[in-house]
């Protein structure tokens, strides 16, 4: 809960850690959750944080189904983690790293 109440730079810092042990969505999750504390003020900040998100640590699932649907990442770095191509008649979803 306390995460939920710092300024924009404290959450900058806190995802763009290098040694931040937590799964990636966690990560995300807070953010959407500091979003939603004021969405208002916030949610025109989101990007600055969520450029740092390493979207390739997560699931194909959790891109398309939690990060995607939330509005707060920019189309380009979505899409720029997750890829299609077909192999052998077979469309196979890929994240690049």
């Amino acid at each position: 809960e306390q995460a939920l109440e710092v300024p924009l730079q404290v959450m900058v810092d806190l995802v763009r850690r290098e040694d931040l042990c937590a799964p990636e969505i966690t990560i995300f999750g807070v953010v959407q959750r500091w979003v939603a504390r004021d969405d208002t003020a916030r949610r025109a900040s989101a990007m600055e944080i969520t450029r740092y998100l390493r979207l390739p640590l997560m699931t194909l699932k959790e891109i398309m189904k939690i990060v995607r649907p939330s509005g707060l990442c920019e189309m380009d770095q979505v899409s720029g983690c997750v890829g299609e191509r077909c192999l052998g008649g077979v469309w196979v979803w890929t994240i690049t790293v």
